[in-house]
């Protein structure tokens, strides 16, 4: 199977368009109405601010994409075929969007997904989103209702925050020194002089 990630072209529409309606085709009544409801997919990549595809042997078999509000970006279009599911692929498909939030420096993610999506509800738990309570009627041609989820991404860690992060090796087994902290400069000091630590030479970091 010869497989790649990359960003969708105009060109795409035709399968993205494709790979959708066949998965909402296991979702009856849902009937995918591009012209009417969804012109934007004859032009995925000039309709959205990222917009990435997985194609697998020539055909597009998985879609995301992401609209960029500033203080938060919406995942949109994320669809993987059945016979994909399972295999690992939807989740290189999602850290390729989280990698683009990153590069974004934007930390909050929102979703809206069907409340049919039973499956994808399940999927985006286990990636971290929460459900939020909210829910909105789309008042489209399959009678859509909505539950919105969202995620917060970690916010890297600068300059000596990293010290929060050192592992010491002790008597050559290593251990997590959470509790050095940068906002306690004394921390490192104080367990230095300890009686359990004989000596510098016992501390050492793997960075």
């Amino acid at each position: 199977m010869s497989s790649q990630l990359r960003p969708a072209i105009d060109e795409d529409a035709d399968g993205i368009i494709a790979l959708i309606a066949r998965c909402y085709a296991d979702y009856p009544p849902n009937v995918l109405d591009v012209d009417g409801e969804e012109p934007e997919l004859r032009t995925p990549a000039s309709s959205f601010d990222w917009f990435w595809v997985l194609e697998v042997n020539g055909e597009i078999l998985g879609s995301i994409a992401a609209a960029n509000y500033g203080d938060a970006i919406e995942m949109k279009k994320y669809y993987i075929h059945p016979k994909l599911r399972g295999t690992g692929q939807g989740r290189k498909l999602h850290e390729a969007f989280l990698d683009y939030v990153r590069q974004q420096g934007v930390h909050k993610i929102v979703l809206w997904t069907d409340t049919r999506f039973d499956l994808a509800h399940k999927v985006y738990t286990h990636m971290g989103y929460r459900p939020t309570g909210q829910s909105r009627e789309l008042h489209d041609i399959s009678d859509t209702t909505e539950f919105h989820f969202e995620m917060t991404l970690p916010q890297p860690l600068a300059g000596r925050e990293t010290a929060s992060l050192l592992q010491c090796r002790i008597n050559s087994h290593y251990i997590p020194f959470p509790f050095l902290h940068p906002c306690h400069p004394q921390s490192l000091p104080g367990l230095l002089s300890t009686k359990h630590l004989l000596s510098r030479r016992t501390l050492s970091s793997p960075f």
